[in-house]
């Protein structure tokens, strides 16, 4: 049996938006930068390489937050 897929998803910079997405059952994405999610592979590392090359500047400690 495979191991499920399972990602957090915070409402804003501090959570002030999970009333937002429990009201409306949605999430939103915001790294416009990185362009369509679903041309990656479907795993922490494929994001992290992703964002990492989107945000050159980003510290490496902030990558896998993100």
């Amino acid at each position: 049996m495979s191991k499920p897929t399972l990602w957090g998803i915070h409402g804003g910079k501090t959570g002030d938006a999970d009333h937002l997405f429990l009201k409306r059952k949605h999430i939103a994405l915001g790294w416009r930068d990185v362009g369509d999610l679903s041309r990656i592979k479907p795993d922490r590392e494929a994001f992290k390489t992703i964002v990492a090359e989107t945000y050159p500047d980003a510290k490496p400690g902030a990558i896998p937050n993100n």
